[in-house]
């Protein structure tokens, strides 16, 4: 079975877990292999520019287009997935590429982040 004929139904479940591994070959894009649902919205998080918790912030925001108001921390993080009201959507993919590049140093912070992610799902 390829890729393309189980990930719609995994993404489209609102049951956890939500994460789902998709594992490219060289040269691949990622995006080309996530079919996405009619009235969800795909964005890409550059997991390479999130080696740093300030760098993980930035490039969620700009992912995700957060408003001017977001305040590069935790809390704002949480606050602005769990509402998303500029990308209305039914229902949203968040790709992140390269992901083992993400927090590589700081495990509690990685930690904090799935924690983010995970309670935005359920949101």
């Amino acid at each position: 079975m390829t890729p393309n004929l189980i990930l719609p139904a995994c993404l489209q479940s609102t049951k956890a877990p939500w994460p789902a591994l998709l594992v490219v070959k060289a040269g691949q894009r990622a995006d080309s292999l996530v079919p996405v649902p009619e009235g969800y919205t795909l964005k890409m998080v550059q997991g390479a520019k999130c080696q740093t918790a300030d760098g993980l912030l930035s490039e969620v925001a700009r992912a995700l287009d957060f408003p001017g108001y977001f305040g590069h921390n935790r809390d704002a993080l949480e606050e602005c997935l769990a509402d998303l009201e500029w990308l209305p959507a039914k229902g949203y993919i968040l790709l992140i590429t390269d992901a083992a590049q993400v927090l590589p140093d700081d495990e509690d912070e990685y930690e904090t982040f799935l924690e983010i992610l995970s309670d935005a799902g359920e949101a």
